[in-house]
């Protein structure tokens, strides 16, 4: 009868992950028939196995008091076994819901009672868990230490218990970045969970895989990995593990620029955070929620879920300190002289480092916050000055904006007609006048016409919706453009230096033709105003390694920008210059395109010798 018995809690522990739900039928009416029966000993397994199964389901707190009954039931009859069972249970749910003080303290205790047993097997539990513990608390080398005393006590090295711990050591080698070492162990967990078929351990597994496929910048892979465990996870309706698998998709997707994936998932691990409480889940979730809004320019959503990730920061560490306390005065009184100096040395160091991290998180929430609504006013009034132009146009005829433009672009390449036409004046007069000289100078001049020719076809197919993108050299760009401006600048003695690379970018090659002259023509402005002895200029051209973006810096050492006006110079009909040479909306319409029409960025820094404008896209 007692093998029969045995091998239906088998049976109902094996069936939690798969029908969780008639799993808890089950366990209600043998624990209503073992009370019946007054048969203690399998009062206690029900409890067990109800307290699994509310904590798979991710209720917490209904698996924390199905444990109160039987806890009375070994504290009754001196039974040390369940004892150390119950410290296990509530270690583990205090985990999941992030109070992992009070999860030492039950880990502490276990330890305790399986030494005085000389049990292997509960001390074997007991340090893998206090590894655990310190895991949490990123002193993995020490957590490496502890998992390997338990690994010391298992006769099977291919069991279960000993994948739990190859996958505990694979996890602190990966925390310590020695990835070729933690994916040694963590496939060796694996092919062990695989062999067992355990789904649960399986997807933990992938998990654990994916991190370290992240670390050494295989980012598919580790998507891969990923997507298998949150298939495990819905199927064994692992709430817990669902949340965890959707807040790292989450932050992938965002990472990889796939934004509506990254929206779907951390949307649905927010609502299942919520429902099981699990708030250290639900703060790294509410952390992808605020960057993804902040990227999209939702300010205003941006601020609420950060908000919310201060708020859930703040209940997480008041609540663990609390707790601290409380135990530290309730451990003080009731604990032997020996276990209570431990416990209470190791409240310290966590409520000194935690107190460090406060101070520290506090000034960091508090720059966010500025930051955040810094930015919300600047793309407040970003908006308002851009009603107001709309405002404007409205007044205006279109066509006298379309020609300012135009005369924009016009100014250099008619100043470069002059420049070739005096030249060939200079040439007839000075008797250097012979085919070559005259079809160069001709060709230039074509040149330019055709440049002049071009950009009013650009305008006027800048505000069409249906122009489609396409892959361009950026050095071929960037050597065309220059054709256009030699003269000027030779004029002015300046010398350009290039540093360019074969690549390619994505975008408008005509309308990166225009940004790119008119940065050059702002830094010769620069350049003769200033009166600089040795005029520069300075191209480069490089991929991003952050970014993998072509990126294009456009040099001068004209001294710099203002810093006062630095931040001004953007703007829409701000000039530094004359009526007669500038109309302010050069680098206005460079913002625009880069930004707007190639999702791309324009920026600029001072550097030692002048201005630097960054181009990348």
């Amino acid at each position: 009868m007692l093998k029969e018995e045995e091998d239906i809690f088998q049976k109902l522990n094996h069936q939690i992950q798969e029908a969780p739900g008639l799993v808890e039928q089950q366990a209600q009416k043998l624990l209503a028939q073992y009370i019946e029966s007054g048969n203690f000993d399998n009062q206690f397994k029900c409890y067990l196995l109800l307290s699994e199964v509310y904590s798979h389901l991710g209720n917490y707190q209904k698996a924390r008091e199905v444990l109160n009954p039987a806890e009375k039931i070994a504290v009754d009859h001196g039974n040390l076994q369940q004892s150390a069972k119950i410290n296990n249970f509530k270690g583990t749910i205090h985990w999941y819901q992030g109070n992992y003080s009070k999860a030492l303290v039950e880990y502490l205790d276990l330890k305790q009672i399986a030494e005085k047993l000389g049990d292997k097997k509960l001390l074997f539990n007991a340090y893998n868990n206090i590894g655990m513990i310190y895991w949490i608390e990123d002193d993995f080398k020490t957590a490496m230490e502890i998992y390997r005393k338990g690994f010391t006590l298992l006769k099977d090295t291919s069991s279960h218990n000993a994948a739990n711990v190859l996958n505990n050591i694979g996890i602190c080698f990966l925390k310590l970045g020695q990835y070729k070492e933690a994916e040694e162990y963590l496939l060796k967990a694996l092919l062990i969970f695989e062999q067992e078929n355990d789904l649960k351990l399986m997807a933990n597994s992938y998990l654990n895989i994916a991190n370290s496929y992240l670390e050494t910048g295989r980012e598919e892979e580790a998507l891969k990995q990923i997507e298998k465990s949150l298939a495990i996870k819905r199927e064994i309706k692992d709430k817990w593990g669902i949340c965890h698998c959707l807040s790292t998709l989450g932050r992938l997707y965002f990472l990889d620029g796939l934004m509506p994936k990254s929206l779907a998932a951390f949307q649905e691990g927010i609502a299942i955070s919520r429902e099981i409480g699990a708030k250290p889940l639900a703060k790294s979730l509410y952390a992808i929620a605020t960057e993804y809004y902040k990227h999209s320019g939702d300010f205003l959503k941006a601020l609420e879920y950060h908000e919310l990730l201060t708020d859930t920061w703040q209940e997480m560490t008041q609540e663990e300190n609390l707790q601290q306390i409380a135990k530290l005065q309730k451990d003080f009184e009731v604990k032997e002289k020996e276990k209570e100096n431990e416990i209470f040395r190791l409240r310290n160091i966590e409520l000194k480092r935690k107190n460090e991290q406060i101070s520290i998180q506090k000034k960091k929430l508090k720059s966010l916050n500025d930051n955040l609504q810094k930015e919300l006013n600047r793309q407040l009034e970003l908006m308002r000055q851009k009603d107001q132009m709309l405002m404007l146009q409205s007044r205006q005829a279109s066509m006298g904006e379309m020609m300012a433009c135009i005369a924009h672009q016009w100014r250099q390449p008619l100043n470069g007609i002059s420049l070739i036409t005096q030249n060939l004046m200079d040439g007839w007069e000075y008797n250097e006048f012979d085919r070559d000289f005259l079809f160069k100078n001709c060709q230039s001049m074509l040149d330019l016409v055709e440049f002049m020719s071009n950009t009013i076809n650009d305008f006027r197919n800048f505000f069409r919706p249906d122009i489609v993108p396409g892959d361009f050299n950026v050095k071929d760009i960037v050597q065309t453009t220059l054709r256009f401006v030699e003269h000027s600048l030779k004029q002015s003695n300046i010398n350009v230096t290039l540093n360019l690379k074969d690549i390619t970018a994505h975008g408008f090659p005509n309308y990166y033709s225009q940004v790119v002259m008119n940065i050059i023509n702002n830094a010769r402005d620069a350049l003769q105003e200033k009166q600089v002895k040795s005029p520069a200029i300075l191209i480069k051209s490089f991929i991003s390694q952050r970014s993998k973006h072509a990126v294009l810096t456009i040099e001068d050492n004209a001294g710099g920008i203002d810093p006062e006006i630095i931040t001004k110079i953007f703007n829409p009909y701000f000039s530094t210059k004359s009526r007669e040479k500038g109309t302010g909306l050069g680098l206005y319409m460079s913002k625009l395109i880069i930004e707007n029409n190639m999702k791309g960025k324009l920026l600029v820094k001072n550097t030692p010798s002048g201005a630097c404008f960054r181009i990348e896209i």
